[in-house]
């Protein structure tokens, strides 16, 4: 569920923040967890269609590093168990 969440809120953001123009990819993005504590203590302004930008790269950027994780494929892995036995 948490990758689903990285999911949707990556398209919410990129698309709203982008207006229909392509999204630079290039530079970098903060780590989740500091622009999280970040947005908690309101230093970050989701009113602006850049910071939606940056936003939304940082849920596709946490997504893709779980997705890369072995626990990933374990949980995969539980699940399709998991169909096999109903």
């Amino acid at each position: 569920m948490q990758q689903i969440a990285h999911l949707f809120y990556a398209t919410v953001f990129l698309f709203q923040g982008s207006s229909g123009k392509p999204i630079d990819w290039s530079g970098t993005v903060p780590e989740f967890r500091d622009y999280q504590r970040r947005m908690w203590a309101g230093e970050v302004d989701l009113a602006d269609e850049d910071v939606k930008i940056i936003y939304g790269r940082v849920h596709w950027e946490r997504l893709l590093q779980n997705v890369r994780q072995a626990r990933y494929n374990d949980a995969h892995r539980t699940v399709a168990d998991r169909r096999a036995i109903w």
